[in-house]
């Protein structure tokens, strides 16, 4: 996935001001490829997802939003202690990380 250049596209699509939909299918199109890819995991953290994906979560928010990026989260913390603390550091609550770590996803 990085190698073929898709990640920055995505994270445009995650930072600009873009609806919904659009931020739903670039949070999907993070999250297949980090599913047990460790390559593709730290690629995709490594430039800079992980912040604009928690920043979905915050309040207000649509919840297919709050959801995919979820999903994308998961799926980065998933085996990987660097984005875990990633995670926690762009601000996610304690509360989602347990909530990951309850599901076996963090």
């Amino acid at each position: 996935m990085a190698a073929a250049g898709a990640i920055p596209p995505l994270l445009q699509m995650l930072l600009s001001g873009c609806g919904a939909d659009m931020k739903i299918a670039a949070s999907a199109a993070l999250a297949a490829p980090a599913d047990s890819n460790a390559d593709n995991c730290r690629g995709i953290a490594a430039a800079g997802a992980i912040p604009p994906l928690v920043q979905m979560l915050l309040p207000g928010c649509a919840e297919l939003v709050e959801t995919a990026a979820s999903t994308a989260l998961a799926r980065l913390a998933d085996g990987n202690a660097d984005n875990r603390r990633a995670i926690a550091a762009a601000g996610a609550s304690a509360q989602l990380l347990q909530h990951l770590e309850a599901l076996g996803l963090a």
